[in-house]
């Protein structure tokens, strides 16, 4: 029996952990054999276009989605989740604060703790709720979800924050962010 096996996830090596029971984990990325079936993945929203065409399910989760320059959600065919975006007021930090002072880098830790205690708190918000269960639920359907956001480095964005929330609550397999 092959010991060792590339992950579907960040291809990189991992190693067999029950042999008897086939269970498989990756120590990279967090990917396991035993994970729900549906495929979890963010991107950026200039890439809708291919995106839509290549996954069952293409989700904007901006508070404000860019449809000025790309078009009605009819037209993009994008599912509109913008409760799952940052509340108005802590993006208008990001925006003002962060931006304005190039200093993305040092105040993320605080706009990542502000937006993960949003994102505990999304009950209050019913629509918050229903559109997180909607994603969760089309994941243990075996769907693919791609999250979209217009912001260029994802690992200072709130779909990242929302994307690694969905895997470590649900169990769903992580996949990389979308480049084309």
């Amino acid at each position: 029996m092959n010991d060792r096996k590339l992950c579907p996830a960040c291809k990189s090596p991992i190693p067999l952990i029950l042999d008897w029971i086939d269970v498989w984990n990756c120590s990279q990325c967090g990917w396991n054999s035993n994970m729900k079936d549906g495929k979890l993945w963010h991107g950026q929203w200039k890439d809708y276009k291919k995106l839509s065409e290549e996954y069952d399910h293409v989700v904007s989760v901006c508070r404000y989605p860019p449809y000025r320059y790309y078009g009605s959600v009819k037209k993009t065919g994008v599912v509109d989740f913008r409760h799952l975006g940052p509340s108005a007021e802590l993006h208008r930090w990001r925006r003002y604060e962060m931006e304005s002072k190039r200093d993305m880098k040092s105040l993320w830790p605080e706009y990542a703790m502000e937006y993960e205690k949003e994102l505990g708190n999304r009950e209050i918000d019913g629509k918050a709720d229903q559109e997180y269960n909607q994603i969760v639920e089309w994941l243990k359907k075996g769907e693919s979800v791609v999250l979209l956001c217009t912001c260029k480095d994802s690992q200072i964005c709130h779909r990242y924050l929302l994307y690694q929330n969905i895997i470590k609550v649900n169990s769903i397999n992580p996949y990389s962010e979308v480049t084309l």
